[in-house]
């Protein structure tokens, strides 16, 4: 692969993670702003800005919810066409709604994969005019999909572990986990917090079992003698005792 074919499809892909990802997002409401204003729609339909950015944000919520479904039908189509056929059909909707260069290929045979040619025309749509924005927004979203599916990159979509953010694994490792080294350094350091943590915590139980096996029935609080006695908490052993941690001291 040459490096501009490269670029080319790295470049094709990243429309759908910039939508997935959020990315201009006030970008994108000024030209769906810009849009309704030009469309006129039907008598009754208003369009603000409000509703533009809602739109927008549904629109990045499908694109993940795409990636998500491909991802999880391990970045085969056909095993994608099975598992998802509600997203199909919409996709497929979007597609036969839309004029295009190429007859798009979606056959039957597990072995086919789509190929057409990405462009659409909104004022070709039916009903266009009742949502202009969100069927652009739908339109986007579906023919950067159908774009991904017959990417040569397809299978180097991935989410980050840490942040959730898409991005393309071009490292050549297949089980890469975040999208950047620094949310790579701060899940380690996250880790390591929650491990001392957990082992201080597992600390303090030790030592408030302790006390309370050598622990006599006695008159008051008895959580407060054996604050006093390990240096505990109140507060503490009251969380632990509530969460079946720690049980009170025999016979009490």
């Amino acid at each position: 692969m040459t490096e501009e074919l490269r670029l080319s499809l790295e470049h094709e892909i990243q429309r759908l993670l910039d939508i997935a990802n959020g990315e201009r997002e006030s970008e994108r409401v000024d030209a769906a702003v810009k849009l309704a204003r030009n469309c006129r729609p039907r008598k009754g339909i208003t369009t603000t800005r409000s509703s533009c950015l809602e739109a927008v944000r549904e629109q990045a919520q499908h694109a993940r919810t795409l990636l998500k479904s491909w991802v999880d039908s391990e970045r085969n189509y056909s095993c994608w066409k099975a598992n998802n056929q509600a997203l199909f059909t919409q996709v497929m909707a979007t597609v036969a709604d839309t004029s295009y260069t190429l007859a798009p290929n979606f056959g039957d045979d597990e072995e086919d994969e789509p190929a057409l040619t990405r462009g659409y025309s909104l004022h070709n749509s039916r009903g266009w005019e009742r949502d202009p924005v969100g069927r652009l927004c739908r339109f986007q979203v579906h023919w950067s999909f159908v774009d991904l599916l017959r990417n040569l990159l397809r299978d180097d979509v991935a989410a980050c572990d840490r942040c959730g953010k898409w991005y393309l694994n071009r490292s050549g490792h297949r089980n890469k986990r975040f999208c950047q080294r620094r949310c790579a350094v701060l899940d380690s350091v996250t880790r390591s917090v929650r491990k001392r943590r957990k082992q201080n915590r597992e600390e303090k139980l030790r030592r408030a079992r302790a006390a309370i096996r050598d622990c006599r029935p006695g008159r008051g609080d008895w959580r407060l003698g054996i604050s006093k006695q390990t240096g505990l908490n109140v507060k503490f052993l009251t969380r632990a005792l509530n969460r079946g941690d720690l049980k009170p001291p025999a016979g009490i």
